[in-house]
């Protein structure tokens, strides 16, 4: 966002001031500041921290490119229709408006040599790229920073459509009201599905029983609300390859998964499950959660549950 602001920024140069940019840069200084004494605390953990975070998201030139290139299918399609199976595929109806509304921006000459449309398109490309660079995991989560330009872009090709009226209004409409349709249906079933209570609750209840007194439990960080966002709980995607650390219980979900961007990752995360298969037992699974504990620490109380 901070790139996108002074893309935005540079597009007026000639009336930057230069006393203008420095009280615009006394926040970031303030920031910048608490930063580096936050750093201070602690160097070698932050460096630690800062190179496993982005070993794994940016990797050289050409993987770069290739993500840059390969995004929109990787990222936006899967999240909005691949990843999907049966009518849970109806989702890419969302995408319908942004993605017909930006093609209609595009081809419209006139539209797109305005100045609202230079600037947004500006915008959107700084966005798109921008996530494709800092993150090749495809999160869709980072779709929040691309999305809404590009239904901005949308907005401006339905109101010229708007002002044409007849057959074009119609049309545009009808893209606008499907993609709105399909959102809200979308966001009023998983609300309908309410997997904190019939997933989350009854799998932390689960880790709960099978922990010892002054266990370790691995699991992701959303088990925090449960379990509070420290001791006993450790993010750890790779079950203690790199600390060491075997803990008592660990919870499996569908986004604990392999951070497969390099070979000593994947060898990681290969060997963590040899542990895993090995030394723990399943005691609980349910769609969304798998808790196991370490086989000489097992409760003579829990039971596995298929």
């Amino acid at each position: 966002m901070n790139v996108a602001i002074a893309a935005m920024v540079l597009l007026d140069w000639r009336r930057i001031r230069w006393g203008a940019v420095a009280a615009a840069s006394v926040p970031y200084l303030i920031g910048l500041a608490c930063c580096l004494y936050y750093i201070h605390l602690a160097p070698e953990l932050f460096r630690a921290q800062s190179k496993a975070a982005s070993e794994y998201r940016v990797s050289g030139i050409g993987p770069v490119l290739r993500n840059i290139f390969n995004d929109a299918g990787e990222r936006y399609l899967h999240y909005y229709f691949t990843a999907y199976s049966g009518i849970s595929k109806s989702k890419i109806a969302a995408l319908l408006f942004p993605s017909v509304g930006l093609v209609g921006l595009l081809a419209d000459r006139s539209l797109r040599s305005q100045l609202i449309a230079k600037r947004l398109l500006l915008l959107l490309v700084v966005a798109y790229v921008g996530v494709a660079v800092v993150d090749n995991q495809k999160f869709g989560n980072y779709l929040v920073f691309s999305l809404p330009i590009a239904t901005a872009c949308a907005t401006l090709w339905l109101y010229a459509r708007w002002q044409d009226g007849g057959g074009r209004r119609l049309a545009a409409s009808c893209l606008l009201a499907v993609s709105v349709t399909a959102t809200l249906a979308g966001i009023a079933y998983k609300i309908s599905r309410n997997e904190y209570r019939r997933l989350y609750d009854p799998a932390m209840a689960a880790a709960r029983a099978a922990l010892p007194p002054g266990g370790t439990l691995m699991g992701g960080s959303e088990l925090g609300f449960a379990f509070g966002f420290g001791p006993p709980l450790v993010d750890d995607r790779y079950l203690g390859f790199f600390s060491g650390k075997l803990p008592e219980v660990i919870v499996i979900n569908d986004h604990y998964g392999p951070m497969r961007s390099s070979v000593r990752l994947t060898s990681a995360w290969e060997a963590s499950r040899v542990t895993l298969r090995d030394r723990y037992h399943l005691v609980f699974a349910n769609k969304m959660y798998s808790v196991y504990v370490r086989n000489d620490v097992m409760p003579s109380s829990a039971k596995a549950i298929n």
